[in-house]
Formats: C-alpha cells, sequence, structure tokens
C-alpha cells in the first residue's frame, strides 16, 4: 500500500514538473514572438515615417530654389511654375503622412516633435498661398521680405526633418542589423542627393539672375567631392549585402543619370561658363527639367533601400 501510494505520488509529480515545464516553454516563446512582433512593427512605422520625409524633402529643396526665384521674379507670373506646383504636391501630402505616422508612435520627445511638424507645415501652407497670390503681381507690390521668408523657413524646415530622420534611426538601432545597415545607406544616398542638389542649384540660381559667390567654383568642388565620397561608401556597403533588383536597379538608373558623364560635364562646363561671364550654351528652363529627375534618380535609392527595410521588417513580422 505505501510504495503503492509512493509511486502514484511520483508519478503525478512528474506529470506535474512536465506540465509547469511546458507551460513554461510555451510562454517563453509566446513572449519572444511577441517581442519580435513589437520591434518589427516599430521597425515598419519608421520606415514609412522615413520614405514620408525623403520625398518632403527632395521636394522642399526644389520648393526653396523656386519659390524663391519665383518671389525675385520682376514681372508678375500669368501661370502657375509647374515644376513649383508638382514640388509643392508632392511634398505637402508626403509631410501630413509624416506626421500621421508619428501621431501613432510612442518615443520620447514625441509630443514635440508632432508639434513642431504640424506647426511647420501650417506655416509652410501660409506661406504658399501668399507666394502663389504675390506671383501674380510685380515685385514692387509683393510684401516686403517674402522671399528671403519662405526661403528662411524652408530651410528652417530642411534642417528640422533632417535632424528629425537621424533621430527616428536612432530609435530602432541595434534592433536589427540588417535593417542597421539599409538605413545607413539610405542617409549615404540622401547625402549623396543633398550635395548633388547644392552643386546643381548653384547653376540654376546664378542662371536666374542671382550673384554667385567669390569661391563659387571651390564650394562646387566640395560639394562634387563629398557626394562622391558618400555615394561610394554606399555602394561598398550595399555590394556587402544580398539587396534585391529593385536596389540594383535604382543604382544603375543614378550611375547612368546622375552620374553619367554628359550631365556632369553639362553641369560643370555652364558653371565655367557664368563663372566667366560667359552666356551659357543651356537656358534656365532647359536646366531644371533636366537636372531635377536627373537628382531624383539618388533619391530613388534611397526609398529602395527603405523598401527593402519595409519588405524585411513585413517579413519578421509575418514569423513572429
Amino acid at each position: 500500500m505505501l510504495n503503492h501510494v509512493s509511486v502514484n505520488a511520483l508519478l503525478k509529480s512528474v506529470i506535474l514538473v512536465l506540465c509547469t515545464s511546458l507551460v513554461i516553454v510555451l510562454a517563453l516563446g509566446a513572449w519572444d514572438s511577441w517581442r519580435r512582433m513589437a520591434t518589427a512593427t516599430r521597425i515598419a512605422g519608421i520606415a514609412d515615417a522615413s520614405t514620408h520625409i525623403f520625398t518632403a524633402l527632395h521636394n522642399l529643396r526644389s520648393d526653396r530654389a523656386r519659390s524663391y526665384r519665383l518671389m525675385l521674379a520682376d514681372k508678375p507670373s500669368a501661370v502657375d511654375d509647374q515644376r513649383l506646383t508638382e514640388a509643392r504636391g508632392a511634398a505637402m501630402p508626403a509631410l501630413k503622412s509624416a506626421l500621421a505616422n508619428l501621431r501613432g508612435m510612442t518615443f520620447a520627445g514625441q509630443p514635440a516633435v508632432v508639434s513642431e511638424l504640424d506647426q511647420r507645415i501650417n506655416t509652410l501652407t501660409r506661406l504658399h498661398a501668399e507666394t502663389l497670390a504675390a506671383s501674380r503681381r510685380p515685385k514692387a507690390e509683393r510684401p516686403a521680405g517674402l522671399a528671403t521668408g519662405i526661403r528662411d523657413e524652408i530651410t528652417a524646415f530642411i534642417t528640422f526633418l533632417d535632424r528629425l530622420s537621424l533621430d527616428l534611426n536612432r530609435l530602432i538601432k541595434l534592433e536589427d542589423a540588417f535593417v542597421d545597415q539599409l538605413m545607413e545607406i539610405k542617409q549615404l544616398a540622401w547625402i549623396t542627393r543633398d550635395r548633388g542638389g547644392d552643386a546643381s542649384v548653384m547653376v540654376s540660381n546664378t542662371m536666374s539672375g542671382q550673384p554667385l559667390p567669390q569661391d563659387a567654383f571651390i564650394r562646387y568642388t566640395t560639394n562634387l567631392s563629398k557626394m562622391q565620397q558618400a555615394w561610394d561608401v554606399m555602394l561598398q556597403m550595399a555590394a556587402a549585402l544580398p539587396m534585391p533588383a529593385r536596389f540594383t536597379n535604382a543604382v544603375e538608373v543614378a550611375k547612368r543619370e546622375f552620374f553619367g558623364r554628359e550631365y556632369t560635364e553639362k553641369r560643370t562646363n555652364t558653371l565655367k561658363q557664368l563663372i566667366a561671364g560667359q552666356k551659357p550654351s543651356i537656358t534656365l528652363e532647359q536646366w531644371s527639367p533636366m537636372s531635377v529627375p536627373k537628382l531624383a534618380t539618388v533619391l530613388d535609392v534611397a526609398e529602395a533601400a527603405l523598401d527593402v527595410a519595409k519588405q524585411h521588417t513585413a517579413n519578421q513580422r509575418s514569423a513572429a
């Protein structure tokens, strides 16, 4: 009888231990899956916000240059500037989408970031309306300081978005090694486009009648040097990763269109002609429609890297 009770108790104890162990293993597995899904969701949200921010950054640069030139033009504009309309039409929805993304996130300083972004969007919307109305009037009848006002506001907006983009990257740093490298590739592609834009706008601003700085060619070559350095580092990083065709195709297009010999020589030779006081071999009306799409090919590389990050996190979330 004693032996029977002892064996019965032993069997119950073994079963209890096994069941408890199984529950613990399942609970740990569920916790790990939940943690991985939460991480993937957070990364996906930041990747979405970064995509909208990059779309806005590219178009805000175009908006700044064209708005400033439009406000300095002597004659009233009878029709809307198509390139300016396109830039604003792309930037504002992207900014509002980024704002919606950020409102759904939780991180230190999120309320202040959302508040500032919302305020800047409202300010820029007002300035867009004011500059559009002012462009219909002769220069002497336009509000004083409107040209520098919108230029400085967009410059401050771009600085804010650049800083925000870096801060968002830090929120997911070390969460996923592959995503970390993709975000770095994205940032290097943006630096390439940003410095390339500075080199390009020096040409367009001068053709529109703005004075060249004394060290114009030094600034130009410095921008090109930093642009090329960022691009080379980006290519080296990408070469070590399993990148899909979407990304490699975007790189090839940028190499052909933006880094191609025909365009780079045209840009440099035009600036040299302007510095020498000669009439350039291309007009502003020809230059802008050519240079802006070529710059956009570099932005496509950054957006392709973000697409890879979003697809990767979607797969991780699905697996979790």
